[in-house]
């Protein structure tokens, strides 16, 4: 069991799990959180990244359940097969795997950028 003790330093929260017991095997873990901002600015960061977090899981949907199931006839009928497979079973089996490792970078760019913008970002790395 860990207790967490914080302190303040330069602008930022650290934070330090310290252990019940003084063991040398039990490691001290120590890293930096932004300091609490503004209530309208985190809002505004709040609202921004739910806005993000609803568009990835509208895309999200349409690569799973859309393109896999309900789109699949449709697929196949209009687009060329991939692999001598149909593409709207490709899409099922392979794309929608692709999409969504696509899907993951492209979570982590926009939310960075948002991070960045309102001065969440975890900057440097030690």
């Amino acid at each position: 069991m860990a207790l967490w003790h914080s302190r303040r330093s330069e602008g930022a929260v650290l934070l330090r799990q310290l252990s019940y017991e003084n063991c040398s095997l039990c490691p001290v873990v120590e890293f930096a959180m932004p300091a609490p901002k503004s209530s309208a600015s985190a809002v505004a960061h709040w609202t921004k990244s739910l806005r993000i977090v609803s568009f990835v899981l509208t895309i999200w949907f349409v690569l799973s359940l859309g393109c896999g199931v309900l789109f699949r006839e449709f697929l196949d009928a209009n687009l060329p097969n991939i692999g001598g497979a149909p593409f709207g079973f490709w899409m099922a089996q392979q794309g929608a795997i692709i999409g969504f490792l696509c899907l993951l970078v492209f979570y982590m760019v926009l939310m960075n950028r948002l991070d960045n913008q309102y001065g969440y970002d975890e900057g440097p790395q030690q």
